[in-house]
């Protein structure tokens, strides 16, 4: 059996679904952290059809392969480019008037990035089961927005999913080497801030922003990845059952942002 038929039937053996929270029996499969020195995070998505690839390879283009001895001719005036490299240079050199604390590494100010919306070649994951489910399922997702969502996907069905990664590996140190040097990993930025503490945040990297991270997690021995579908039915009531868990936006986003959001939400109900 070839790998790739291999890993898709694994991959199918291995979704589960979630309806409630109510019960933490519920959460058992998910919460079970396995044999000891293993290393758990998930993450959640609200479509279940997005993929697992950074944010940057989700809105770019791989570059052409190299063509030795051709030269590329630039025909028409375009627009500037602004690469991967470049837009995070920008970043260094317009946020320093913002910050108490300056990042020591591109490490640090990768995870910075992120965390403020930059798109990067980091995924967000948490520790925390129950902050991924509320990544899932966190917005209102109606009718309206199924519709919505259905002009990009005429497919979809509104299921939400959380992902869970266990590996042996644990995380990354970053007090040296180059993170665009990393073909695959897992590391927690020494950059604390209320929200990234909050969420029990975690990154992963890869060198490939254009591949599924679960891809890659996979290419390694003692690795595990799950799925758990939230069904379209499902995702009001477990919003619901999380805000009782006391997990809400102002839980995850403990800021004034996350506070009207909060306050928002209590209005609209």
């Amino acid at each position: 059996m070839s790998v790739s038929k291999a890993v898709r039937l694994w991959a199918t053996f291995m979704t589960e679904t979630i309806c409630t929270i109510t019960k933490l029996s519920d959460l058992e499969s998910i919460t079970s952290p396995g044999e000891a020195g293993n290393t758990v995070f998930f993450r959640g998505e609200p479509c279940s059809y997005y993929t697992l690839i950074p944010k940057i390879g989700r809105i770019t283009t791989p570059p052409p392969p190299p063509e030795p001895n051709k030269i590329r001719l630039c025909l028409k005036f375009e627009s500037e480019v602004v690469d991967e490299f470049k837009i995070l240079d920008r970043f260094k050199r317009s946020a320093l008037p913002f910050l108490s604390v300056l990042p020591k590494n591109d490490w640090e100010w990768l995870a910075l990035a992120q965390h403020h919306g930059l798109p990067t070649r980091l995924l967000d994951w948490t520790s925390n089961p129950l902050i991924a489910l509320y990544f899932a399922v966190g917005n209102r997702f109606t009718e309206n927005e199924l519709a919505i969502e259905r002009v990009r996907n005429p497919n979809y069905n509104g299921d939400a999913v959380l992902y869970k990664i266990k590996t042996r590996h644990g995380l990354m140190e970053t007090a040296y080497g180059n993170p665009f040097k990393v073909e695959e990993g897992l590391f927690a930025s020494p950059v604390v801030t209320r929200r990234i503490q909050a969420q029990s945040g975690v990154f992963s990297i890869q060198d490939d922003p254009f591949k599924s991270y679960k891809e890659l997690f996979l290419k390694y021995s003692k690795r595990h990845f799950f799925r758990f579908v939230i069904p379209f039915e499902s995702r009001e009531p477990i919003r619901q059952q999380l805000c009782l868990y006391g997990i809400d936006h102002f839980h995850v986003f403990p800021d004034l942002d996350g506070l009207t959001r909060k306050l928002q939400d209590e209005l609209n109900v």
